[in-house]
Formats: C-alpha cells, structure tokens, sequence
C-alpha cells in the first residue's frame, strides 16, 4: 500500500492498533461502527490468525501509531501482504 492513494470504500473492515513492546491493543470498526476491541500478545501472527478466523475475504485496513514498537509490526504485516 505504500505510495499509493488510501480509499476508505476500497475497505470492509479497519483495525486501529495500538503497540507496545508486549502486547497489541486493537479494535475493528467497519462503515456501520463498533465490530470488537481485544487485547493480544505482540505477534505478527497472532493478529493475522485473528483477522483470517473473523474477518475471513473481507478487505482490512491496518493504522497504527508511529512509534518503535508500531514499524515493526508495519514491517511483519506488509511481510505478510
């Protein structure tokens, strides 16, 4: 996605992120509002393993804070893509 233009509409799904060096707080919101809100282990795949088992062929869109902790998780979901 880097470089490119960010359309919301091109998105059924958006996963805010916030990082620290255990953990990653998320919550998921769609265009209609509040999916869930959970708390996990920092791992790149224990988020992904969450996104694949809920939100199976749905587009999400990730945002994160800008921070030591947040470029790498950036780093392992664009790994990922």
């Amino acid at each position: 996605m880097r470089g490119q233009t960010f359309i919301p509409m091109d998105y059924e799904v958006f996963a805010g992120l916030d990082v620290d060096k255990r953990s990653i707080s998320v919550t998921f919101t769609n265009h209609q509002g509040f999916l869930q809100s959970l708390r996990m282990p920092y791992r790149v795949e224990h988020l992904l393993n969450h996104v694949r088992k809920h939100f199976p062929e749905q587009k999400v869109a990730f945002a994160y804070e800008a921070g030591p902790t947040g470029y790498g998780l950036d780093d392992g979901l664009v790994a990922h893509e």
